[in-house]
């Protein structure tokens, strides 16, 4: 997930010294991805399966003007810094070079489709000037990183560093709009095709420095997230270059699963005869607590359980996880009266003080709303350092490793459907599994929350070709047992939703892409189908 510190964010301010880029790298193969922290650990392991199992490195991007660079406005737009593997096949002469930055799905999309005046990608890389020690990052699978970063494959990544392809959880057409919504003026209509929802207030300009309403701050941190417009087809908004056509490429289909921290032995940790009291939130209950209208344990409707605050945690708006929670949840069904929706920015004013970042008592129950950047904050600081906290974010093991196998964590079923399991026994989020045994009611169709992830890239026929063999690597190292399985590959899961036109966010007609056809549109708020026939069912909206 991406993030900026603000102390960074003032040096970046102060001016950018980027690597100079030529026309072709050394590397016939080259691909370079950023965004969604769902796809970044099995793309990685997959990227150096193609390129032959050789070597890898990893590290976490930081320091002044490092990070993928949005080259549309490198004075006002923050490099967006997350962490990294490097996969390649040869230490001298590589021919092989992959690259993975974990920030979000809308960040990623923005930056791939974002459109330079060169009518390039604006997202180029820009590594440290001294590369740091290998993190190890991915331990699974592969091994310890290799112990450098041959001179021969930084030079080859500075001679291309443009990205060529973007890892989302989210459709970009919903992207572009989830970033229109939050740049809206407050409480203004947005139009999204069939629907309209209301703005969120962040209509600042571009500022490299955190601003209130230009960027959306942390309550736990330093971090922030800054809205940056962009457009899937037709001009972009900053570069007035025109948006190339893109493709996606289905990997698999990931849940989003409420979490909790159970600590608190008196709170959403309490137990009756050996069971927890607090396993299961339905949709009404969601809403109450994530509009801030009531954020205490008696929204779970449980008799004889104690009754504690709640601490109600929430992603950025531009999050691919935010916005899918967003429209498959709390604003479901929808509501034509703005004043009505049940909308997580209930009551958030960017410009106020305990708006941005949000850290807001809730109306009733005693407990607060606050607000986190990333997943790795929403799980790593939130809810494990936090008790009787909730939360959300998509599954992968990567993703719950820091509070999966304990019984002071766990999940919830919604509306009583686990989206792990096929039935619901401790809530405790598991270490490892099988696909056989997971994902029982995501594939059903019964389990409300989930999203395809994809990798987008440009009509550039070596981009789709690498962009196509990763996907397909991806989804048959799952379904044979090689890597994980963090989600359903996309060819096993019998689902999708259906795709509709999210008004001028879609470049023409409506498609699900089934049968091996061209998704188009919009489908974060669509309705859950199943099967595979081509055309399926298309402008269904919950």
């Amino acid at each position: 997930m991406t993030r900026l510190k603000k102390l960074g964010a003032a040096m970046v301010a102060a001016g950018l010294s980027l690597v100079p880029s030529v026309v072709n790298a050394q590397a016939s193969t080259q691909f370079i991805a950023a965004g969604s922290s769902a796809l970044w650990q099995t793309g990685g392991i997959a990227s150096w399966e193609l390129s032959g199992k050789l070597h890898h490195y990893t590290f976490k991007l930081t320091g002044a003007g490092v990070g993928v660079v949005d080259t549309r406005n490198t004075t006002s737009i923050a490099p967006q810094q997350g962490s990294m593997w490097i996969v390649w096949d040869n230490s001298t002469a590589p021919t092989q070079i992959f690259v993975g930055v974990s920030l979000d799905s809308t960040v990623g999309d923005r930056l791939f489709l974002g459109t330079n005046t060169a009518g390039q990608p604006a997202g180029k890389l820009v590594l440290p000037a001294t590369v740091p020690a290998a993190a190890n990052l991915i331990s699974v699978t592969w091994g310890a990183d290799d112990t450098t970063l041959p001179a021969a494959v930084v030079a080859d990544i500075n001679k291309a560093p443009e990205m060529t392809a973007a890892f989302t959880d989210i459709r970009p057409e919903d992207a572009a709009f989830g970033t229109a919504r939050a740049k809206a003026t407050l409480g203004a209509s947005v139009n999204d095709g069939a629907h309209n929802y209301a703005g969120l207030g962040y209509t600042g300009s571009l500022s490299a420095t955190v601003t209130k309403t230009n960027w959306i701050e942390s309550s736990y941190s330093t971090s922030a997230f800054q809205v940056v417009s962009f457009n899937t087809h037709g001009t972009d908004p900053i570069s007035g270059a025109t948006v190339p056509p893109f493709t996606g490429y289905r990997v698999g289909v990931s849940p989003i699963i409420l979490v909790d921290n159970r600590t608190n032995t008196a709170g959403l940790g309490a137990t009756n005869a050996g069971k927890f009291y607090f396993t299961n939130l339905t949709t009404a209950e969601v809403k109450s607590l994530y509009t801030g209208a009531t954020c205490n344990s008696s929204v779970f409707g449980v008799s004889g359980a104690p009754d504690v605050p709640v601490s109600v945690t929430l992603r950025e708006p531009l999050s691919g996880t935010y916005n899918t929670f967003e429209y498959q949840v709390p604003q479901v069904p929808y509501t034509s009266t703005l004043t009505a929706q049940t909308s997580q920015e209930t009551g958030v004013n960017p410009a106020s003080t305990t708006g941005n970042p949000l850290d807001q008592t809730c109306t009733a129950g005693s407990g607060n709303r606050r607000r986190v950047i990333g997943t790795g904050e929403m799980i790593g600081t939130a809810i494990l350092n936090t008790a009787d906290s909730l939360g959300y974010a998509f599954f992968s093991f990567g993703n719950v490793s820091k509070i999966a196998g304990k019984t002071t964590y766990g999940y919830l079923t919604l509306n009583g459907v686990d989206p792990l399991n096929a039935s619901y026994t401790t809530g405790e989020l598991p270490t490892t599994g099988t696909l056989s045994t997971l994902f029982k009611h995501v594939a059903d169709g019964t389990y409300a929350a989930w999203s395809d992830l994809r990798i987008i890239t440009n009509n550039v026929s070596k981009n789709q070709t690498v962009a196509s063999e990763l996907a397909s690597r991806i989804q048959t190292d799952i379904s044979n047992g090689t890597q994980l399985p963090d989600f359903i590959p996309f060819s096993a899961a019998g689902v999708y939703r259906s795709h509709y036109s999210n008004g001028t966010y879609t470049n023409g007609s409506a498609s699900n892409g089934l049968a091996g056809g061209t998704e188009n549109g919009g489908d974060v708020n669509g309705c859950i189908e199943k099967g595979n026939t081509a055309p399926g069912i298309l402008n269904c909206r919950l």
